[in-house]
Protein backbone atom coordinates (compact mmCIF):
# COMPACT_ATOMS: atom_id res chain seq x y z
CA UNK A 1 0.00 0.00 0.00
CA UNK A 2 2.82 2.57 0.83
CA UNK A 3 4.45 1.78 -2.38
CA UNK A 4 1.54 2.21 -4.48
CA UNK A 5 1.16 5.48 -2.58
CA UNK A 6 4.63 6.60 -3.45
CA UNK A 7 4.03 5.79 -7.23
CA UNK A 8 1.19 7.91 -7.01
CA UNK A 9 2.69 10.90 -5.73
CA UNK A 10 5.70 10.76 -7.82
CA UNK A 11 3.38 10.27 -10.77
CA UNK A 12 1.25 13.78 -9.91
CA UNK A 13 4.67 15.51 -9.68
CA UNK A 14 6.17 14.56 -13.48
CA UNK A 15 2.50 15.59 -14.38
CA UNK A 16 2.35 18.98 -13.24
CA UNK A 17 5.92 19.58 -14.15
CA UNK A 18 5.15 18.10 -18.34
CA UNK A 19 2.51 20.55 -17.92
CA UNK A 20 4.46 23.56 -16.86
CA UNK A 21 6.83 22.52 -19.37
CA UNK A 22 4.21 22.20 -21.69
CA UNK A 23 2.68 26.23 -20.84
CA UNK A 24 5.95 27.48 -20.94
CA UNK A 25 7.30 26.39 -24.47
CA UNK A 26 3.59 27.07 -26.14
CA UNK A 27 1.38 30.49 -26.01
CA UNK A 28 -0.97 29.22 -23.26
CA UNK A 29 0.80 30.74 -20.90
CA UNK A 30 0.92 33.88 -22.37
CA UNK A 31 -2.85 33.80 -22.58
CA UNK A 32 -3.49 33.40 -19.14
CA UNK A 33 -1.68 35.93 -17.98
CA UNK A 34 -3.37 38.58 -20.54
CA UNK A 35 -6.36 36.94 -18.86
CA UNK A 36 -5.32 38.74 -15.80
CA UNK A 37 -4.19 42.08 -16.72
CA UNK A 38 -5.99 44.62 -15.32
CA UNK A 39 -8.46 46.09 -17.60
CA UNK A 40 -8.92 50.26 -16.78
CA UNK A 41 -11.78 51.72 -19.74
CA UNK A 42 -13.71 49.97 -22.07
CA UNK A 43 -14.33 52.12 -25.56
CA UNK A 44 -16.85 51.18 -27.74
CA UNK A 45 -17.29 47.02 -26.58
CA UNK A 46 -12.97 46.97 -26.81
CA UNK A 47 -11.26 46.74 -23.70
CA UNK A 48 -7.57 48.38 -22.77
CA UNK A 49 -5.64 48.27 -20.22
CA UNK A 50 -4.08 52.12 -20.08
CA UNK A 51 -6.14 54.92 -20.06
CA UNK A 52 -3.90 56.88 -22.29
CA UNK A 53 -5.09 54.16 -25.11
CA UNK A 54 -7.94 53.98 -24.06
CA UNK A 55 -8.88 57.83 -25.02
CA UNK A 56 -6.76 57.76 -28.40
CA UNK A 57 -9.42 55.71 -29.58
CA UNK A 58 -12.26 57.53 -28.58
CA UNK A 59 -11.06 60.78 -29.47
CA UNK A 60 -10.47 60.24 -32.76
CA UNK A 61 -14.23 59.26 -34.16
CA UNK A 62 -16.54 59.64 -30.91
CA UNK A 63 -17.89 56.95 -29.16
CA UNK A 64 -18.51 56.00 -25.65
CA UNK A 65 -15.86 55.00 -22.54
CA UNK A 66 -16.37 53.26 -19.44
CA UNK A 67 -14.76 53.84 -16.71
CA UNK A 68 -13.07 50.96 -14.64
CA UNK A 69 -11.25 52.79 -12.09
CA UNK A 70 -9.70 55.75 -11.49
CA UNK A 71 -7.46 58.35 -14.27
CA UNK A 72 -4.98 60.39 -13.73
CA UNK A 73 -4.19 61.97 -16.10
CA UNK A 74 -1.26 64.74 -16.97
CA UNK A 75 -3.02 66.99 -19.51
CA UNK A 76 -6.19 68.25 -20.61
CA UNK A 77 -8.57 65.69 -22.34
CA UNK A 78 -9.60 67.32 -25.84
CA UNK A 79 -12.73 66.60 -27.00
CA UNK A 80 -12.67 67.80 -31.15
CA UNK A 81 -14.57 69.74 -32.91
CA UNK A 82 -17.75 68.17 -34.36
CA UNK A 83 -17.03 64.85 -32.53
CA UNK A 84 -19.57 63.01 -29.48
CA UNK A 85 -18.23 61.52 -26.81
CA UNK A 86 -19.39 59.94 -23.69
CA UNK A 87 -17.63 59.29 -19.90
CA UNK A 88 -19.42 56.78 -18.42
CA UNK A 89 -17.79 57.36 -15.03
CA UNK A 90 -19.35 54.76 -12.82
CA UNK A 91 -18.35 56.64 -9.92
CA UNK A 92 -14.54 56.73 -10.31
CA UNK A 93 -12.23 59.80 -10.43
CA UNK A 94 -10.95 61.78 -12.71
CA UNK A 95 -7.74 63.77 -11.31
CA UNK A 96 -5.59 66.33 -13.11
CA UNK A 97 -3.62 66.78 -9.91
CA UNK A 98 -2.47 70.10 -10.63
CA UNK A 99 -0.93 72.01 -7.33
CA UNK A 100 -0.39 75.38 -9.15
CA UNK A 101 -2.03 76.81 -12.25
CA UNK A 102 -0.77 76.07 -16.10
CA UNK A 103 -1.74 77.17 -19.50
CA UNK A 104 -4.53 74.57 -20.60
CA UNK A 105 -4.84 73.39 -17.18
CA UNK A 106 -8.56 71.73 -17.11
CA UNK A 107 -9.57 68.44 -17.23
CA UNK A 108 -11.82 68.69 -20.37
CA UNK A 109 -11.78 71.23 -23.10
CA UNK A 110 -14.53 70.84 -25.68
CA UNK A 111 -14.03 72.35 -28.86
CA UNK A 112 -16.21 74.04 -31.27
CA UNK A 113 -19.48 71.75 -32.11
CA UNK A 114 -18.45 69.26 -29.90
CA UNK A 115 -20.61 66.89 -27.50
CA UNK A 116 -19.44 66.18 -24.12
CA UNK A 117 -22.00 63.70 -22.07
CA UNK A 118 -20.37 63.13 -18.24
CA UNK A 119 -22.31 60.15 -16.18
CA UNK A 120 -21.61 59.36 -12.87
CA UNK A 121 -23.48 56.87 -11.24
CA UNK A 122 -26.29 57.52 -8.85
CA UNK A 123 -25.66 54.91 -6.31
CA UNK A 124 -22.67 56.22 -4.85
CA UNK A 125 -20.61 53.69 -3.45
CA UNK A 126 -16.82 54.97 -4.13
CA UNK A 127 -15.43 57.08 -2.18
CA UNK A 128 -12.81 59.80 -2.52
CA UNK A 129 -11.16 60.85 0.20
CA UNK A 130 -9.15 64.35 0.91
CA UNK A 131 -8.85 67.71 2.50
CA UNK A 132 -9.93 71.39 2.57
CA UNK A 133 -7.13 73.37 1.94
CA UNK A 134 -7.63 77.43 0.99
CA UNK A 135 -11.00 77.12 0.19
CA UNK A 136 -10.25 74.19 -2.05
CA UNK A 137 -11.01 70.47 -1.80
CA UNK A 138 -7.55 68.62 -2.14
CA UNK A 139 -7.41 64.68 -3.24
CA UNK A 140 -5.81 63.30 0.06
CA UNK A 141 -5.79 59.41 0.21
CA UNK A 142 -5.95 59.97 4.24
CA UNK A 143 -8.09 62.81 4.56
CA UNK A 144 -11.06 62.68 6.30
CA UNK A 145 -13.37 64.60 4.01
CA UNK A 146 -15.13 62.08 1.92
CA UNK A 147 -16.63 62.87 -1.40
CA UNK A 148 -18.87 60.20 -2.65
CA UNK A 149 -19.38 58.74 -6.38
CA UNK A 150 -18.18 60.14 -9.94
CA UNK A 151 -16.09 63.00 -9.36
CA UNK A 152 -13.50 65.69 -11.64
CA UNK A 153 -11.02 67.24 -9.41
CA UNK A 154 -7.57 68.48 -9.89
CA UNK A 155 -7.68 71.03 -12.87
CA UNK A 156 -5.73 74.47 -12.19
CA UNK A 157 -5.86 76.86 -15.37
CA UNK A 158 -4.71 79.90 -16.40
CA UNK A 159 -6.60 80.65 -19.46
CA UNK A 160 -10.33 78.62 -18.74
CA UNK A 161 -12.04 76.67 -16.32
CA UNK A 162 -10.48 74.78 -13.56
CA UNK A 163 -12.46 71.43 -14.62
CA UNK A 164 -14.30 72.10 -18.02
CA UNK A 165 -13.31 74.76 -20.67
CA UNK A 166 -16.56 75.04 -23.38
CA UNK A 167 -15.86 76.72 -26.94
CA UNK A 168 -18.49 77.92 -29.62
CA UNK A 169 -21.96 75.87 -30.00
CA UNK A 170 -20.23 73.06 -27.80
CA UNK A 171 -22.73 71.04 -25.72
CA UNK A 172 -22.09 69.38 -22.26
CA UNK A 173 -24.20 67.69 -20.29
CA UNK A 174 -23.63 65.92 -16.48
CA UNK A 175 -25.51 63.83 -14.91
CA UNK A 176 -24.56 62.33 -10.75
CA UNK A 177 -21.06 63.83 -10.74
CA UNK A 178 -19.39 66.01 -8.41
CA UNK A 179 -17.06 68.53 -9.61
CA UNK A 180 -14.79 69.50 -7.09
CA UNK A 181 -11.05 71.04 -6.04
CA UNK A 182 -10.18 72.91 -9.39
CA UNK A 183 -8.94 76.61 -9.74
CA UNK A 184 -8.36 79.17 -11.92
CA UNK A 185 -5.88 82.56 -11.94
CA UNK A 186 -4.66 85.21 -13.69
CA UNK A 187 -8.40 87.05 -13.63
CA UNK A 188 -10.30 84.02 -16.20
CA UNK A 189 -12.75 82.90 -13.46
CA UNK A 190 -14.64 80.11 -13.83
CA UNK A 191 -13.34 77.72 -11.07
CA UNK A 192 -15.23 75.10 -12.64
CA UNK A 193 -16.56 75.49 -15.64
CA UNK A 194 -16.41 77.66 -18.09
CA UNK A 195 -18.33 78.68 -21.42
CA UNK A 196 -16.69 81.90 -22.93
CA UNK A 197 -17.98 81.66 -26.61
CA UNK A 198 -21.67 81.96 -28.45
CA UNK A 199 -24.69 79.20 -28.19
CA UNK A 200 -22.78 77.15 -26.07
CA UNK A 201 -24.63 74.38 -24.13
CA UNK A 202 -24.43 73.26 -20.58
CA UNK A 203 -26.76 71.14 -18.66
CA UNK A 204 -26.29 69.84 -15.44
CA UNK A 205 -27.98 67.33 -14.01
CA UNK A 206 -28.35 65.62 -10.25
CA UNK A 207 -24.94 66.66 -9.86
CA UNK A 208 -22.98 69.31 -7.31
CA UNK A 209 -20.29 71.85 -7.81
CA UNK A 210 -18.48 72.59 -4.79
CA UNK A 211 -14.46 74.05 -3.26
CA UNK A 212 -13.16 75.23 -6.32
CA UNK A 213 -11.61 78.95 -6.54
CA UNK A 214 -10.98 81.33 -8.88
CA UNK A 215 -8.14 83.94 -8.45
CA UNK A 216 -9.01 87.39 -9.69
CA UNK A 217 -11.78 86.85 -11.96
CA UNK A 218 -15.47 85.99 -11.20
CA UNK A 219 -17.67 83.19 -10.78
CA UNK A 220 -16.27 80.72 -8.15
CA UNK A 221 -17.98 77.53 -9.82
CA UNK A 222 -19.40 78.72 -13.07
CA UNK A 223 -18.72 81.69 -15.53
CA UNK A 224 -21.52 82.53 -18.67
CA UNK A 225 -20.10 84.41 -21.83
CA UNK A 226 -20.95 84.60 -24.82
CA UNK A 227 -24.42 85.38 -26.98
CA UNK A 228 -27.05 82.81 -26.80
CA UNK A 229 -24.76 80.96 -24.09
CA UNK A 230 -27.27 78.56 -22.32
CA UNK A 231 -26.92 76.46 -18.37
CA UNK A 232 -29.26 74.83 -16.92
CA UNK A 233 -28.67 73.57 -13.08
CA UNK A 234 -31.51 70.72 -12.84
CA UNK A 235 -31.40 69.69 -9.06
CA UNK A 236 -28.09 70.52 -8.50
CA UNK A 237 -26.05 71.80 -5.44
CA UNK A 238 -23.72 74.70 -6.08
CA UNK A 239 -21.96 75.19 -2.94
CA UNK A 240 -18.36 76.47 -0.68
CA UNK A 241 -17.12 78.23 -3.99
CA UNK A 242 -14.93 81.26 -4.04
CA UNK A 243 -13.94 84.01 -5.53
CA UNK A 244 -10.17 85.62 -4.39
CA UNK A 245 -8.40 88.77 -5.29
CA UNK A 246 -9.44 92.07 -7.38
CA UNK A 247 -12.44 93.33 -7.46
CA UNK A 248 -14.90 90.03 -9.12
CA UNK A 249 -18.34 89.25 -8.79
CA UNK A 250 -20.55 85.88 -8.24
CA UNK A 251 -19.16 83.63 -5.43
CA UNK A 252 -20.75 80.92 -7.28
CA UNK A 253 -22.23 82.13 -10.64
CA UNK A 254 -21.05 85.23 -13.07
CA UNK A 255 -23.49 85.68 -15.96
CA UNK A 256 -21.39 87.92 -18.35
CA UNK A 257 -24.16 87.15 -21.24
CA UNK A 258 -26.58 84.31 -22.15
CA UNK A 259 -29.09 82.60 -19.87
CA UNK A 260 -29.15 80.57 -16.84
CA UNK A 261 -32.34 78.33 -15.75
CA UNK A 262 -32.55 76.42 -12.04
CA UNK A 263 -35.13 74.48 -11.37
CA UNK A 264 -35.88 70.94 -9.85
CA UNK A 265 -35.52 67.32 -10.91
CA UNK A 266 -37.99 65.12 -9.41
CA UNK A 267 -37.74 65.47 -6.31
CA UNK A 268 -34.25 67.06 -6.00
CA UNK A 269 -34.40 71.17 -5.44
CA UNK A 270 -31.17 73.03 -6.88
CA UNK A 271 -29.38 74.79 -3.58
CA UNK A 272 -26.98 77.42 -4.05
CA UNK A 273 -25.40 78.27 -0.83
CA UNK A 274 -22.12 79.13 1.15
CA UNK A 275 -20.55 80.80 -1.51
CA UNK A 276 -18.56 83.81 -1.17
CA UNK A 277 -16.80 86.79 -3.31
CA UNK A 278 -14.73 89.66 -3.08
CA UNK A 279 -17.55 92.47 -4.57
CA UNK A 280 -20.91 91.78 -5.66
CA UNK A 281 -22.92 88.57 -5.90
CA UNK A 282 -22.06 86.06 -3.34
CA UNK A 283 -24.32 83.65 -4.92
CA UNK A 284 -25.09 85.02 -8.48
CA UNK A 285 -23.95 87.97 -10.73
CA UNK A 286 -25.49 88.80 -13.88
CA UNK A 287 -24.91 91.70 -16.19
CA UNK A 288 -26.48 91.19 -19.71
CA UNK A 289 -28.25 87.99 -18.75
CA UNK A 290 -31.12 86.50 -18.02
CA UNK A 291 -31.31 84.25 -14.81
CA UNK A 292 -35.05 82.24 -14.43
CA UNK A 293 -35.14 80.17 -11.40
CA UNK A 294 -38.17 77.64 -11.35
CA UNK A 295 -39.12 76.20 -7.65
Amino acid sequence: MKSTTKKYILSSIICVFALALLLTSSNILTVFADSQSKYVAEVNSVKYTNYDDAWSAVSEDGGTITMLGDWTIDSALVVNADTTITVNMNGFMINRGLTSSKTNGEVFWVKDNAVLNIYGEKNFTTEHKGTIQADMWHYNPNGNHVIKGALITGGYSSNGGGAIHIKENAIVNINNVTIAGNATSDGEGAGAIKLDSDSSTVTLHDSEICYNKATGGGGGAIRVEGEYTNVQILGTKINNNVVTKGSCDGGAIQINNGTVTIARSNNRVSEISFNTTTRNGGAIYGCTAFLFMKL
